[in-house]
């Protein structure tokens, strides 16, 4: 086949060789563009997402200065209620407080220090800015006065976690004795 035999078929057959060509290049490009239309789409649906998004975060952000200068307060007010392990007399008073409020009689109170660990039994350090501070005691008292001194606890300012309570009866008549060991929230101190 020589080119002017292929010329003449050409210009015999000129629709179906238009057609033909318009065809082969129209199937190339569908071809070369099929992925990246799959892809704008994909792509136009995570953005419309997106937006819904944002305007969600718009509508209900308008408020959200006074909810925040809340937040900061009540956060101001829980860590003005806690201790400080480095202030020991501030600790000991807070339970002195009570004592003389609920006429109990404080004995052996200890402020120890709190040592968490992992499952190795290897020291744990925590990372937030909070810390537990373990305090023991042991409280004498008639009933209705030691159950008062817990109320105080209940009611006190502290944040505080009851570890471990110990109630035996004293051989005076109406007395008892009861051992407690604390967890209280505390800041932690400045290294």
């Amino acid at each position: 086949m020589t080119f002017s035999t292929l010329l003449s078929v050409v210009k015999k057959h000129t629709l179906l060789v238009v057609s033909g060509a318009l065809l082969v290049v129209g199937g190339g490009f569908y071809f070369m563009r099929s992925g990246e239309v799959e892809y704008l789409s994909i792509s136009y649906d995570d953005m419309m997402l997106e937006r819904a998004r944002i305007l969600k975060n718009l509508k209900f952000g308008v408020d959200i200065d006074p909810d925040v200068a809340i937040s900061k307060q009540q956060l101001a007010d829980a860590e003005n209620r806690m201790l400080d392990s480095r202030d020991l007399a501030s600790n000991y008073n807070y339970f002195f407080q009570i004592e003389k409020a609920t006429g109990v009689k404080l004995e052996d109170l200890k402020q120890l220090e709190y040592v968490e660990v992992d499952s190795k039994g290897r020291r744990r350090r925590s990372r937030t800015n909070y810390e537990r501070i373990r305090f023991q005691m042991t409280i004498t008292g008639r009933l209705p006065e030691v159950l008062n001194f817990v109320r105080g606890l209940e009611g006190g300012s502290a944040f505080y976690q009851i570890e471990d309570l110990r109630v035996v009866k004293d051989k005076s008549e109406g007395m008892v004795s009861i051992g407690i060991s604390l967890l209280m929230l505390g800041m932690k101190g400045a290294a």
